[in-house]
C-alpha cells in the first residue's frame, strides 16, 4: 500500500501552516461560492489577514522582518480564494500515482487544443506529490500540484508549490514562509493549442505590467473591525517589474506543471485510463474520493 503525504496536497496542507487559513478559505466561500470576489470581497479577506501579520512580525526582530508585506497578504488572499472555490466545487482531488508522473511528465501541449478538452468537473485540484522535479521562482520549492478550473472564456489552472527549507511549514512564522503560486488563465478559439494560449497568456500580462510600471503608487484604504480603517500603499512600479520577472521566469515550470495536469486529467478520464489508473492505495481520511467522471472529448 502506497503511503501519501497530505503535506503535498495544497489544499489539506494551506490550512495547517496558516492560524487562519481554514477561516479565510471558509470567508472566501462565504462571499463568493462558486461565483468571484468584488473588490467589497477582497478588502474582507485582506483584512482577515492583517490582524495575524501583525501579530506574527510583533515577535520577530526588527531585521527579520519582510521588507514589503503587500505581496505577503496579496498572495495569501489568491492562495485562499482558490482553495474557498475548491470547497464550493465539491472538493475533488486527483492523486497521480508517481508511475503516472513519469508517464505524463515529458509530454507537452503542442498537440493538446481547447476544444479537446472537457474535465470531470468544474474545478478540481491535481496532486502531483513529490515527483514532478521543477520549482517556481523564489526561496526552495517543488510544484506539487495544480487547481484546475473551468471558465466561460477557457481554463485558469493555479499551480502550488510546496517550500523545502527548514522551518517552512511553521504557522508560527507564516510571513516568513510565503508559499508559491502560478496562475495562467488559458483562452482562446477551439482549435488553438493550449502552448500557444499559456504563451500568450503570459505575454499579455507582461504588456498589462509594463502600462503599469509606468505609473508611481497608489493607496487602497481598507476598513478593519479591530481598529480604524488601514491605508495600503502599492508602489507599483515595483511591483510591475517584480511580476513580469516572475511571470518570465517561472513560464518553464509552469508549462511543465500544465502539461501534466491537462494531460493526466484527459488519461484518468478516458476509460483506457480509468482501467489501467489503479488507486494508489488508501488516501489520508480527509481527503475526498471523487464520484463518477465524465471523458474528456
Amino acid at each position: 500500500m502506497m503511503r501519501i503525504d497530505s503535506s503535498w496536497i495544497h489544499p489539506m496542507r494551506y490550512g495547517r501552516t496558516r492560524p487562519f487559513g481554514r477561516e479565510l478559505a471558509q470567508l472566501a466561500d462565504r462571499r463568493a461560492g462558486r461565483g468571484f470576489l468584488a473588490l467589497d470581497d477582497l478588502n474582507a479577506l485582506l483584512a482577515r489577514v492583517m490582524g495575524p501579520y501583525n501579530d506574527a512580525i510583533d515577535h520577530l526582530p526588527r531585521e527579520a522582518r519582510p521588507a514589503r508585506p503587500t505581496p505577503i497578504l496579496n498572495a495569501e488572499v489568491s492562495l485562499a480564494t482558490s482553495v474557498g472555490r475548491f470547497k464550493a466545487w465539491g472538493r475533488n482531488i486527483f492523486w497521480l500515482t508517481p508511475a503516472l508522473v513519469e508517464m505524463l511528465e515529458h509530454t507537452d501541449l503542442s498537440g493538446v487544443h481547447l476544444g479537446d478538452l472537457q474535465f470531470p468537473y468544474d474545478m478540481c485540484y491535481v496532486g502531483f506529490g513529490d515527483r514532478l522535479a521543477v520549482g517556481l521562482p523564489g526561496p526552495p520549492n517543488q510544484v506539487d500540484g495544480a487547481y484546475v478550473e473551468q471558465r466561460p472564456e477557457g481554463i485558469a489552472i493555479h499551480i502550488t508549490a510546496r517550500r523545502l527549507d527548514p522551518g517552512s511549514q511553521s504557522p508560527r512564522t507564516w510571513p516568513l514562509n510565503q508559499e508559491l503560486v502560478y496562475t495562467t488563465v488559458l483562452q482562446g478559439a477551439p482549435e488553438d493549442a493550449l502552448d500557444a494560449l499559456l504563451e500568450a497568456d503570459v505575454e499579455e500580462r507582461v504588456a498589462e505590467l509594463e502600462q503599469m510600471a509606468t505609473r508611481e503608487r497608489e493607496s487602497l484604504v481598507i476598513p478593519w473591525s479591530e481598529g480604524d480603517p488601514v491605508s495600503i500603499t502599492y508602489h507599483l512600479a515595483r511591483i510591475a517589474t517584480e511580476d513580469m520577472s516572475y511571470l518570465r521566469s517561472g513560464a518553464a515550470a509552469a508549462t511543465a506543471a500544465v502539461a501534466l495536469a491537462v494531460n493526466a486529467l484527459c488519461y484518468l478520464t478516458t476509460s483506457a485510463g480509468a482501467a489501467e489508473a489503479a488507486a494508489p492505495g488508501r488516501l489520508p481520511d480527509d481527503v475526498p474520493r471523487a464520484p463518477g467522471r465524465r471523458p474528456c472529448s
